[in-house]
Order: C-alpha cells, then structure tokens, then sequence
C-alpha cells in the first residue's frame, strides 16, 4: 500500500474539529489551588517485586489516581473521501485523565503513550487494568502530578480502533503526524489550560512521534525511549519524506527546546540507545539535553520476552520516579526561562459563512481574529490547508480561506491559526480557531 493511499485512508475515517486553546502565562507560586486529599500509594511507589524470592512484580499504577474526562473533537461522515459528502455523520471525542498537583501547577504537561496510542484509559476506575495501561509514562502520571505539574494522558480517539484495525501501527503513526492529532490535542488544551499554562509534550517509545510531530503546539519536548529505526511502521524519529505529503521527523523540524531520555540497557530494536543519542546530536537549532543516568537505583531489566514492552528497561521498569524526576527537572529549568510578563493579544474564535453560489473564498481580517497589540505578532496557519483541504493563505493583515473543490453536500470546515510574538520566540504562542460553514445556496 502506497504512501498517498494510506493518508487517504486516514481521511476517510476522520473529518472536521472543535478546538480551541493558548499556551504562555504564569500562575502564583507554591500556592495551594485544591485540598490536599489522600493519594493510593500505588500511583507513586516504583515497580519491584513482591518478594526477594518471587518473580511477581508489583507495578506502579495511576488507574485508581486522576480524574477521567471526555472532549469531542470533531464530526466524522461516513462516506467521507476527499471532500464532504452525504452519509452518516457521527462524533469523535477524545478520552484523557487529568491528575492535579496540590499546589498551582508551574506548567501543564500532556503525556502520549506508545504502541498504537492506547493507553486504556476507562471511567470505572475498578475495571480492571487493560491495553497500555503499564506504559512507563501512563503508569507514572501521577508521580509528575506530584512534582507540582498539571499532568494530563491522552488515549486514542474514539474511531483509533479504525484507524488500527487494517493497518495497525503504521496506520496511527500517521495520525500521530496529523491535523487529526492537533485537534484533539487543542481540544484538551482548550478544556484544561484554563490558567495559560507553558505547556510540554512527553512522548515515550512510539508516542515520541506524536510528541516530536506536534511540537509546535508546545513550549517543549521530552521523548522517551525515542523510536529511531524503521520496522513494519514506517514512522521513526528520523524519518524524511521527499514528497512532502507528511511531515518530516528529521532533526531539523524541532523549533522548540528537546530532551531526549534513553536507558542505556534498552534491547527495543528500534530504540537503541546509541541512536537517540545521535539523533540527540543532530538537533542543533534549539536547546538540547541528553539523560541516560538515573542515580544508583537500578532498573528491573527486561521481564517479559519482547525487549519493546514496558515492562522492560525500554519501560524503565522499576526506576519511574528516577527518570520522571530528570524529565520534571528538565522542565523546571525551561519554565525558569520563560518569559512570562510580556502583555501579549488574545486570540479570538470566530465562525463565517461561505455561500459556493456567491464564491470560493473568505477573506478573514485579524482584527477580527485579535484583540490587542498585533503590531509585534506574527500569525500564522498551523497547517497549510484546512481539514476539508481548502487553501490558507497569510498576508499582512487578513488569512484567506479558498475552497476550489466540488461542493456536493453542505458542510463545516475548520483550521487553526497561531499567533507569535514578532522575535518568534516560541515561549509566547497561542491558538485560536476558524470555523467555516460551507454552503450551497
């Protein structure tokens, strides 16, 4: 199956989004926001094993901590190719589970599991564990709540078991890489960011692409037991695409500042250890760190027969507290950095309506999208094309939406658009989102 047909694919099955959502600001520090209440020990205390003489292991769990929450995130159709078209329409949301410090949060970090983006997350807390649920970073969320963070796992969206069934891994790596991505993403933000928090994205093994793809949307970037070999999902860090139909994962796209986590024991054939050093090494545009030691504590080593799975040194079995602490230091040090008084516009959510009969183009003005000083800004469209694939084009003062395609059914439309402070200084960067309602009379 040929790159081109497995993107279309992807569109067939996903369509139109609701997002919204800002990154920057400050909030006041060490002061309590919610009570303190008891928290189940198992969230917090590293995996070992039960005994000295057993081989059972007692694994950290964040399944009876945090909080589980739904977003919807966009309308799919069920005959949807190219363009709109008549058909089933139904919704697709988004699964997460917020865990909150016990103090204002110094920033919000979003946190992507590996595999096929499963991180099993269900709203009975007693069901009993499933899928990814011993994934290092979503077994460990509560511990970065600890840390003083807003720490925030995101599952598959609703139609992910589509996006797998036929293809498996290579089928969500292009998710990951996707404005479908984006708008579950600004979705979240939008419900949870509430405080303009700085905001970091956390990917570990094949997550890692999902944290590394979508990093314009964040302040900063730790990859986890990075994938950095090709295997039967094409998608790696690393990858280049000459045709320029998806995004290219390669050292240079990275605007943000990077830390990269790797065990030196890692026996993952597409994470070895010596490659995401390399690729480490490659990233020269932005500030970098490395972190392969974790202190005296040794991990449990690979306890299962797939060195890929979490329960492995790939999962930093038995050492989560030591590496989420290198990866919450990390992010400390980049929150210090912010500059986070500078007075900067607020973005605006509008919606417009587009008559094909009367034309194929809107022309939105910003300062209609903006209020405040837009003098020192940059705006821009996060991706080139909207989701229903009409043009998006910047200029001075306006975006201009030109949908050339047949319209054979009424539909929505949407895209996000950015807007930076003029120095294109990462650190103040916020979201907003155009809707368009396409219509044929």
């Amino acid at each position: 199956m040929n790159l081109k047909r497995i993107i279309l694919q992807v569109i067939i099955l996903q369509s139109i989004i609701l997002l919204t959502a800002c990154i920057t600001g400050s909030s006041d520090e060490d002061t309590p926001i919610i009570e303190s209440k008891v928290v189940d020990q198992r969230c917090l205390i590293d995996s070992d094993f039960i005994s000295d003489d057993s081989s059972d292991i007692d694994i950290i769990s964040s399944k009876k901590c945090g909080t589980t929450k739904k977003v919807d995130s966009y309308i799919g159709y069920e005959n949807f190719f190219d363009k709109p078209v008549s058909g089933q329409v139904f919704p697709v949301t988004v699964d997460y589970k917020v865990f909150e410090p016990t103090v204002n949060p110094e920033a919000l970090i979003l946190l992507f599991t590996g595999g096929q983006g499963n991180a099993g997350i269900d709203v009975d807390p007693e069901v009993e564990e499933v899928s990814n649920q011993n994934n290092f970073l979503v077994r460990s969320a509560q511990v970065f709540a600890e840390k003083g963070y807003l720490a925030i796992i995101v599952d598959q969206p609703s139609v992910g078991d589509l996006l797998v069934e036929n293809n498996g891994k290579a089928y969500y790596d292009l998710y990951r890489v996707s404005q479908f991505q984006s708008m579950d993403i600004v979705n979240i933000l939008a419900a949870e960011n509430t405080d303009s928090l700085p905001v970091y994205f956390m990917g570990t093994s094949r997550g890692a692409i999902s944290a590394y793809s979508q990093s314009r949307l964040a302040n900063g970037v730790s990859l986890s037991s990075p994938v950095t070999v090709q295997n039967q999902s094409f998608l790696y860090l690393g990858f280049s695409d000459e045709s320029n139909e998806i995004v290219s994962l390669t050292p240079d796209y990275v605007s943000v500042p990077t830390q990269i986590v790797a065990h030196k024991n890692d026996n993952c054939s597409v994470s070895p250890h010596d490659e995401a050093y390399e690729f480490f090494q490659s990233i020269t545009q932005v500030e970098t760190e490395f972190v392969d030691e974790f202190g005296e504590k040794e991990s449990l080593g690979d306890l299962t027969n797939n060195p890929c799975n979490a329960k492995t040194n790939h999962g930093f079995i038995g050492i989560e507290n030591a590496v989420v602490g290198k990866m919450t230091d990390w992010v400390k040090t980049q929150v210090d950095l912010l500059n986070q008084t500078e007075s900067f516009p607020v973005t605006l959510h509008k919606t417009y309506e587009l008559k094909i009969n009367e034309g194929n183009t809107v022309d939105i003005l910003l300062n209609e999208l903006i209020t405040g000083d837009i003098q020192n800004s940059n705006i821009a469209t996060l991706y080139p094309m909207s989701l229903y694939n009409a043009i998006l084009t910047v200029s001075n003062n306006q975006i201009s939406y030109e949908y050339d395609r047949e319209v054979v059914n009424d539909f929505t439309d949407k895209f996000i658009y950015l807007v930076k402070s003029s120095d294109s200084d990462i650190t103040n960067v916020k979201y907003g989102i155009v809707t368009i309602n396409v219509n044929m009379n």
